[in-house]
């Protein structure tokens, strides 16, 4: 189907359709480099999320003894370092 059209641009004007193709490569490397930055940030996005997680979790468990301490600023500030990192 592709193979197709591009002959059919290439009959219609080869000018054209060469100045049309001749930016594939360049949209290629663009989708590649994006690739790569994307799957990075993925990567961080879920680890900071875990970590966010288990912060949370161990505190929601141990809630009583956050509270006996009068130490929920300091829980929500471990938090929120999880979170913004």
């Amino acid at each position: 189907r592709i193979a197709g059209i591009g002959g059919y641009m290439f009959y219609r004007n080869w000018k054209l359709a060469a100045m049309a193709c001749s930016i594939i490569p360049v949209i290629a490397g663009v989708n590649r480099y994006y690739g790569v930055w994307m799957a990075k940030n993925a990567a961080q996005v879920q680890e900071a999320l875990a970590d966010a997680n288990s912060v949370a979790q161990e505190v929601i468990s141990a809630m009583k003894t956050v509270f006996s301490f009068a130490n929920e600023h300091q829980e929500f500030k471990r938090y929120e370092d999880c979170v913004q990192r």
